[in-house]
């Protein structure tokens, strides 16, 4: 069986990065020894030149100068029409990530930067024609929202390939696969992989009520030393001498920046807030980073959580409030404007983001999110959940989902009349803790080589047991 892993084109391979090609061969090997023969596609160079990896193809647009604007043109309407998609639609995920200027608060793309996607056609052409020639069965990328795993996603579905693509964070900090079905469409992919029993997702409820703990803690990071002078010398070796020369008056950018941000946070947010009544009928949501996966990927009819703010404001069911509480890690990315434009709207209260979730989950009459940690705290307080993106919870009797907001209302009034029983949330964590691994696979992550080295066998095993469900399971 042929397995094409499309490689996050941002990794870089720097110095907390230097053992992921170690896992990436490794994971290679031992697929081999299983009779899966990997592939590697690298739309940058960053990695790609390293030795260690077997198998991997290289894009490189000058194969593709051949291409005249009208041989372009005729292209992108092929595509799109043969696979029921635009371009831009499978690209601004990505771009919006990554364009030149974005400092995690935008949530539209500047119009010189999404205007001319010429580039991305021979991209398309490149993959497809590898995906037909080397008969490829499996198609693999990670969390990230890029254009090429998108474009690998469509290809992949239209040729009845299995695509899969990993998910994290609400997983209880646990690694799973979705199969790619459609356009923000997919369904939990179940391997059998450890035993996390039915009582130790009861203990595990337990402990996170009594306690107040997080639901999981966040992954260890390489994070390499970095003095100011091996940068400098990092830089004149790399001959960017131009950077040096920018570097002080970046600094002091980010210091102006900083002190902005501390005033608004301090000062002018505040002004934003209001108390906290944990005794009248509420539903709460709680913002995502506007930037992230969830939000530009899997939510993108709803990536403006300010409208949809609005849209929820106009249908609340009778004397219902709805909390709104910016997310608690990014508290700056959130603009004081962006923010205000909730505040005169109808039964809309938005809460500081230092109000504990426990308090606010425990009182609510249920959780509305997109892919929040959120969810999987509200069922375990026994409420229930509506969410706005394809997720894991809706492995949950206790959860719905709403894609249609003339739908809205109704999902509402039968969301906060559902009922949240215990079996159902303790079947449901122990079967994430079961088909899911314990790390994630971000590039920074791997802390070793040995550690590199044992992650391989644990995700080519994962992978292995992943596409054998699949085939078992064929929709």
């Amino acid at each position: 069986m042929n397995l094409l892993w499309i490689i996050n084109k941002y990794v870089n391979g720097d110095m907390s990065q230097k053992f992921y090609p170690i896992f990436l061969a490794n994971t290679q090997k031992e697929l081999a020894n299983k009779g899966y023969e990997l592939s590697f596609v690298f739309f940058s160079e960053l990695v790609a030149n390293n030795d260690l990896i077997q198998n991997k193809i290289v894009f490189r647009q000058e194969e593709f100068i051949h291409l005249s604007a009208e041989d372009i043109e005729h292209e992108a309407h092929r595509i799109e029409k043969e696979y029921s998609f635009t371009l831009k639609q499978a690209y601004f995920a990505d771009i919006v990530q990554t364009f030149d200027g974005q400092d995690e608060r935008k949530i539209t793309v500047p119009k010189k930067d999404f205007k001319d996607l010429s580039f991305l056609v021979p991209r398309f052409i490149f993959l497809e024609n590898l995906i037909v020639e080397k008969n490829i069965d499996v198609i693999f990328s990670d969390v990230s929202p890029e254009v090429e795993m998108e474009f690998g996603r469509a290809i992949g579905n239209k040729l009845d390939k299995i695509v899969l693509k990993s998910s994290e964070g609400s997983a209880l900090g646990k690694t799973v696969l979705f199969q790619s079905l459609g356009f923000g469409k997919d369904r939990l992919v179940e391997p059998n992989m450890s035993e996390f029993t039915v009582e130790d997702a009861e203990k595990f409820c337990q402990d996170f009520i009594e306690n107040q703990r997080p639901p999981y803690l966040r992954p260890k990071k390489l994070i390499p030393e970095r003095r100011l002078l091996n940068r400098i010398n990092n830089r004149i070796k790399d001959y960017d001498f131009f950077n040096i020369l920018k570097w002080p008056f970046k600094t002091f950018s980010k210091i102006v920046l900083s002190s902005y941000y501390l005033i608004e946070r301090k000062v002018l947010k505040p002004f934003l807030y209001d108390s906290f009544d944990p005794n009248i009928p509420y539903i709460f949501i709680g913002f995502h980073l506007n930037s992230e996966s969830t939000m530009v990927l899997r939510a993108q009819p709803f990536t403006n959580q300010t409208a949809l703010v609005e849209m929820i404001s106009r249908v609340l069911p009778y004397n219902y409030t709805l909390y709104v509480r910016a997310h608690p890690h990014w508290p700056d990315t959130y603009p004081f404007s962006y923010l205000a434009k909730m505040i005169n709207l109808p039964n809309v209260k938005i809460l500081s983001h230092e109000i504990s979730v426990h308090e606010i989950i425990s009182n609510s009459k249920a959780i509305l999110t997109y892919n929040a940690t959120t969810g999987i705290e509200a069922l375990i307080y026994g409420k229930p959940v509506l969410s706005f993106a394809s997720n894991i919870y809706k492995e949950h009797p206790a959860v719905d989902y709403c894609g249609d907001l003339f739908e809205l209302g109704e999902k509402l009034t039968k969301t906060i009349n559902s009922i949240v029983y215990k079996d159902d949330t303790f079947n449901f964590i122990s079967k994430i803790k079961s088909v899911s691994i314990s790390f994630l696979l971000d590039s920074n992550t791997f802390i070793s080589e040995q550690d590199s080295k044992d992650r391989a066998i644990i995700f080519s095993d994962f992978l292995f047991k992943s596409i054998d469900w699949c085939k078992k399971n064929r929709i």
